[in-house]
């Protein structure tokens, strides 16, 4: 038994020991396994992270920021793939076995193995984290800013009742401000300008600011809309029912979590319930104000605002100096008639402006005339606003011009009116048989009239215009005078109304009818608009409204209606235009054909299930729309039938869908040719046969406005623009010398088959003449893309987007760049055989190298994924190409080792993996980008620079004063960088009859063998680069050489993912970073400092002499995982004055124990988020002394309530528990490191550590 007991015991060693070789030998064994899988998963891994980054360019372009765990994700792939490169590279070094003989190295290979085991398998789970559901978030709302420029003139009055708004909103106890004020004095832009103000200024008042503007008719889903874009509630456009809309807002306001919110409501007209929008009490929710305007005291009241403003009329000298800014009177041009009309005007901004633009470039006795016209007559609305507004209206050429401008007046107030519209209206109304071309130009010529006189505002959308809201009271008050008698009802519409027997214009917006209309007896109607806008239209049968009772009728127009009476029309023998839109139509159409004298008949987006045969009758139709919302609109109707239609202008086919009927649709399409009146023509179709029967049909020159596609979209645009979109499509169904082409404005072909040879046919040249925007991706051209065309083709080119074109190696032939005159944007991405934008033409000769190119009005350029580029011109030194207006350039994934061009109107440069670049600009092209004033670079594997001034010499320039480099640089991002090693470098210049004279520590017969590089621009600011080396050196902390001046606008820089680098600043250039507002530092893991100095400079810290380091406008710092970092300056002996810091962050920043070795003044800090590593060691300072000792001068101090409670004078519990039970509602872990600091309040509830009075 004993014998047995020893050999079991001495067996488990013995199997333990085995163990560990089975161990340490499989590791060797699968030594070439393990380092193929290696390989295999690093190629995975590279594989799905340039697939992702592919998606990111997409992102960005279509306004998202990229989320943060794609970013994250993307890094830790990047250093997955270069640990894994440099193991690979371990195991080709010959160390795998031994050099003497061919015996394996086991030990190398086991530890090698074992690494590249773990490694693989990393890989693996890191791999499957990367499923993301896209790679962008939206950004945040709220960016776009509320006021226009030059929309706001900075008037004493105005900045009065500016500046006691602002004081009453920065007052904890009101909650609702009024505005009031006369119509047209300025209170909607008042109320922007403090819009703007409350987000930019110094003090932040709010967070958030969201506006609505509620008019006369108020709309309260509209309401909710125009508040929830602006704070990012995007579920609401999901829901349709008023309350439950209200309530996702009402929580969104309640829920805020401490953001300061502003709400304002502009332009009410009666007391607004602001619980059926979803607006709280602002009493009751913490950082909710409310701002107002109303025209009425009375509407401030009964909204029971605690605040009321009044703004009134202008002064006499701020209404002459706005009426001469108005009409642009120069000092030269002034007259007594002039100054009258200005008092005419009475102090009124909306009738100075009005009547002002009437009268520039006018004629002395314009004036006059005006001054007689304002001074005869007073009607009233209010007298001053009326006849202001009312003389504009009288002074129009014609009874066109105030006719059309009253019709406008029918549509809701802030409505963006669509000038078609008015085309239709001004057809059914005219008393002559024009055509639709005769009807079009005429009313375009009398809305530019309307325009130029500044009754009619432009529209945020080419083809849109406005109508202020004060100019529309007005045109309807005077159509009722002048008996016109026009029914205009917007919003809130329960029961039809009355009285409309001798209206002539009717326009209602139904919202909320309880029951059908009665019979329409309105025997002096012409126009009838109706809106059945969040209207229950199922819940309102109007399949039985008689209409019989209006045989004036010109113009029927319905929106989103479920049903309509069409036996009615026949008795409307004088309509001649019908429109239906969003509508849903069921039920027998055949009613339609006795309207015999019809001429616009329109189903825009509308539901149809049959168009009836009857519509064959109307002989006289000249425009016919069929883009239906649930069919194409030729696959429903029946041949023969656009045949009879012989005068027809306008024709909208809306789609066809390839297979239904196809030989029958082919026939029906063929009747096209028969109207030889048609010049408008619209198609959509997946068929390519389809789409190329109608081309062949068409009389292409008498086409005016198209659009063609064989691509199947249901979203079509109301505004034809003249396009053709090609999608899979033979271009040889096209002949190259086609008329259409001449008339083109958009051309969009994807995957085409024959492109090259139809595009480099003869008959091509000379075409294009009027093409303004064109896109090609996939297509088979070689060799230059865009050559062999002759002037006129591309003039008129402004937009220009090339892709996936993998055999074109140049976009332009010198000769073609002289014909993009217009050329605006230029996008080239992912070609992989491209070399260059432009080459020399073989016919041109040498002497074309010596020539300038020039791309005389491009403004942005993007270049993206181009494998093989290596130059934006030819070869040829004596060759140059120059950009003179470009302001946006983009380089992304392109692998040049310099760049070099000369862009003196630059704004803004982005440049991305670009890993061949080791500066972004050197000296030559840094002055070469005077108005640079934003910077990103982001993914550059190679860069060690940002600015490189490398050949700078300021001796040579002394003649010219102080160098201001980089002076208009605002913003500076710098992302993923790892080899970045410094922001700026320089190199010292020596003139060559002049030596260096040596250091003190230099010998007497020792000089300098070479120029010594300097890796910071700030180590030649110093002294020495500029002047002779004195004995000892003497860095001067506050004056920075006056030979050179750079980064004096710099006001955000942003450095992350930059492992390279030990620390950003010199203490001389963050002197001159007067205008900086904004620092963000995050992931530089090798940083130590903010602050810090050159090697050669470390052994004489102790030599600079006492001074201060100022950043007058820095208010927000912002540092993230900076593991390294131990202060924010190193340097001894100096004062940090931060005199505008309102924010300080830091967050996973273990070793920071001081801000620096002297002291720091914040006097306007007012919070403070510091977030630690509950691993942080315990040789951190405790929080309340390591920020107390920078406040000095501040009237605050720092306290821990732990210790407050317990009445200490220091804090040491950085990692003990929670608070006591006494602390009530504080309820947070000081393990945690949290801290959020509120200015001038003995606690701020959930906070660790608040900011008290030293007095307390």
């Amino acid at each position: 038994m004993a014998a047995t007991a020893a050999r079991i015991v001495a067996t488990e060693p013995v199997k333990n020991f085995f163990r560990i070789i089975e161990h340490y030998i499989l590791y060797a064994w699968n030594y070439k396994r393990n380092i193929r899988g290696l390989e295999e998963e690093i190629v995975k891994i590279n594989h799905r992270r340039e697939t992702i980054e592919r998606d990111v360019p997409t992102a960005i372009n279509n306004a998202k920021d990229i989320r943060p765990d794609v970013e994250g994700w993307v890094r830790t792939s990047q250093e997955y793939e270069r640990e894994g490169g440099d193991l690979l590279e371990r195991t080709n070094d010959g160390k795998s076995s031994f050099l003497c003989c061919n015996v394996p190295n086991v030990c190398f290979r086991y530890s090698v193995s074992k690494e590249a085991s773990e490694r693989t398998m990393d890989m693996i789970r890191h791999l499957g984290q990367s499923n993301f559901v896209g790679v962008g978030q939206p950004k945040q709302p709220g960016q776009l800013p509320f006021l226009s420029r030059g929309e706001f003139y900075e008037f004493e009055s105005r900045m009065v009742v500016e500046k006691e708004v602002l004081h009453a909103l920065e007052d904890e106890s009101i909650f609702e401000i009024g505005i009031c004020g006369m119509p047209g004095s300025g209170k909607t832009i008042l109320a922007k300008r403090i819009a703007e103000e409350v987000k930019s200024s110094n003090k932040r008042l709010f967070d958030e600011v969201a506006m609505a503007v509620v008019s006369q008719d108020a709309n309260i889903n509209k309401i909710q809309d125009d508040l929830a874009s602006r704070l990012g509630l995007s579920d609401i456009e999901m829901r349709t029912n008023v309350v439950v809309r209200a309530e996702l807002l009402y929580n969104r306001l309640m829920g805020n979590e401490g953001k300061r919110t502003l709400i304002i409501l502009d332009d009410l007209w009666e007391e607004l319930d602001l619980h059926k929008v979803g607006i709280p009490d602002p009493s009751i929710c913490k950082g909710l104000k409310i701002l107002l305007t109303s025209r009425l005291h009375s509407i401030c009241r009964l909204m029971k605002v605690q605040k009321i403003f009044e703004v009134k009329i202008l002064s006499e000298e701020e209404a002459w100096a706005l009426f001469k800014l108005s009409a642009r009177i120069s000092d030269q041009d002034i007259s007594p008639e002039a100054k009258e009309v200005a008092e005419e005007c009475a102090g009124l901004p909306l009738a100075i402006v009005v009547i002002g633009k009437c009268l520039i470039g006018k004629q002395q006795y314009a004036f006059t005339d005006m001054l007689r016209r304002l001074r005869d007559t007073s009607e009233g609305f209010p007298d001053k606003v009326y006849k202001s507004i009312k003389l504009s209206y009288d002074n129009l050429d014609n009874d066109e011009q105030r006719s059309l401008l009253l019709i406008c007046s029918l549509f809701p107030e802030d409505h963006e009116i669509l000038v078609d519209y008015l085309v239709i209206y001004q057809m059914g109304l005219s008393g002559t048989f024009a055509s639709m071309k005769e009807i079009e130009d005429r009313v375009n010529v009398i809305v530019d009239e309307l325009k130029d006189c500044h009754l009619l505002l432009v529209g945020e959308e080419e083809g849109y215009v406005k109508l202020h809201d004060v100019v529309r009271d007005v045109c309807l008050s005077v159509a009722n005078k002048e008996n016109q008698n026009y029914m205009v009802m917007h919003g809130g519409l329960n029961e039809w109304p009355e009285n409309c027997e001798l209206c002539t214009c009717i326009s209602l917006t139904v919202n909320n009818l309880e029951k059908s209309p009665p019979a329409l007896n309105y025997p002096k109607l012409r126009l009838l608009r109706l809106d059945f806008e969040n209207e229950r239209a199922d819940e309102v049968d109007i399949s039985r409204l008689s209409i019989r009772g209006m045989k004036e009728l010109r113009v029927l127009e319905v929106h989103k209606i479920l049903s309509f009476p069409f036996f009615t029309l026949q008795y409307l023998t004088n309509l001649r235009t019908l429109s239906f839109e969003d509508c849903s139509i069921e039920g027998d159409m055949s009613g339609i054909g006795s309207l015999a004298a019809l001429r616009v008949l329109s189903f825009f987006r509308s539901q149809v299930t049959m168009i009836p045969e009857e519509i064959s009758q109307l002989t006289n139709l000249k425009s016919l729309d069929m883009r239906f919302y649930n069919m194409g609109g030729s696959e429903h109707i029946l041949p023969g039938t656009l045949s009879r239609l012989k005068n027809l202008e306008e024709l909208y086919l809306g789609v066809y869908r390839e297979g239904v009927e196809m030989e029958i649709h082919r026939e029906k399409i063929k009747e096209v040719s028969l109207l030889t009146k048609l010049h408008t023509v619209q198609y959509s179709t997946n068929s390519g046969q389809c789409l190329k029967t109608l081309l062949d049909n068409l009389n292409v020159q008498k086409l005016i406005s198209f659009d063609f596609s064989n691509e199947r979209d249901m979203y079509f645009n109301k505004i034809l623009c003249n396009s053709l979109k090609l999608v899979n499509f033979d271009m040889g169904y096209l002949p190259a010398g086609w008329g259409l082409l001449g008339l083109l404005k958009k051309l969009s072909i994807e995957d085409a088959q024959n492109f090259e040879g139809w595009f480099r046919s003869e008959l091509l040249v000379g075409s294009l003449i009027k093409l303004q925007e064109a896109s090609l991706s996939e297509v088979d051209v070689k060799e230059n893309l865009w050559g062999s065309l002759q002037f006129p083709s591309l003039c008129k080119l402004k937009i220009l987007n090339i892709s996936l074109c993998h055999d074109v190696e140049s976009i332009f032939l010198n000769s073609t760049i002289k014909l993009l005159c217009q050329l605006l944007k230029l996008s080239v991405k992912y070609c992989k055989k491209l070399e260059r934008l432009v080459t020399i033409s073989h016919q041109d000769g040498i002497e074309s190298s010596e020539e300038v190119i020039v791309f005389p009005e491009l403004q942005e350029l993007i270049l993206i994924s181009l494998s093989n580029f290596s130059s934006i011109g030819p070869d040829h030194k004596t060759c140059q190409v120059l950009f003179p207006k470009l302001k946006n350039i983009d380089i992304s994934d392109i692998q040049l080792e310099q760049l070099r061009f000369s862009l003196p109107e630059l704004r803004c440069m982005t440049v991305s993996y670009c890993d061949k670049l080791s500066a972004i600009a050197n000296y030559k092209l840094i002055e070469g980008l005077p108005n640079l004033e934003q910077l990103i670079v982001n993914s550059c594997s190679s860069l060690e620079f940002i600015f490189d001034f490398e050949e700078i010499n300021t001796t040579t320039r002394s003649d010219q004063g102080e160098i201001r480099l980089l002076g208009q640089l605002k913003k500076l991002s710098l992302h993923n960088l790892p080899m970045l090693k410094h922001l700026t470098r320089m190199l010292l210049q020596r003139e060559s009859q002049q030596e260096i004279v040596p250091s003190a520590e230099e010998t007497p017969h020792q000089t300098p063998s070479k120029p010594r590089v300097v890796k910071h621009l700030s180590s030649c600011l110093n002294g020495s680069m500029f002047n002779r080396p004195r004995p000892k050196p003497v860095i001067t902390l506050t004056s920075p050489p006056k030979q050179i001046c750079v980064f004096q606008d710099l006001m955000s820089l942003e450095v992350e993912g930059c492992d390279g680098l030990r620390y950003i600043l010199t203490p001389t250039i963050v002197n001159m970073l007067v205008s900086l507002e904004n620092l963000y530092l995050k992931g530089n893991r090798l940083m130590e400092a903010i602050i810090g100095c050159e090697e050669d400079e470390a052994s004489h810290r102790d030599a600079i002499i006492e001074g201060k380091i100022l950043l007058p406008k820095l208010k927000l710092i912002n540092i993230d995982s900076l593991s390294r970092l131990r202060m924010f300056s190193c340097y001894p002996n100096h004062h940090l004055d931060l005199p505008s810091l309102a924010n300080l962050r830091f967050s996973n920043c273990p070793n920071m124990s001081r801000v620096c070795y002297g002291e720091m003044t914040a006097t306007e800090l007012t919070s403070v988020l510091y977030n630690v590593d509950s691993e942080r060691s315990d040789k951190g300072v405790p929080l309340d002394i390591f920020l107390n000792s920078w406040l000095k001068d501040c009237e605050s101090r720092i306290v821990c309530l732990n210790c407050r409670y317990e009445e200490k004078s220091t804090c040491n519990h950085l990692h003990e528990p929670p608070f006591p039970s006494d602390a009530g509602s504080l309820s947070s872990s000081i393990s945690l490191g949290f801290s959020f600091i509120a200015r001038d309040k003995k606690c701020f509830i959930g906070a660790i550590f608040v900011l008290v009075r030293n007095n307390q």
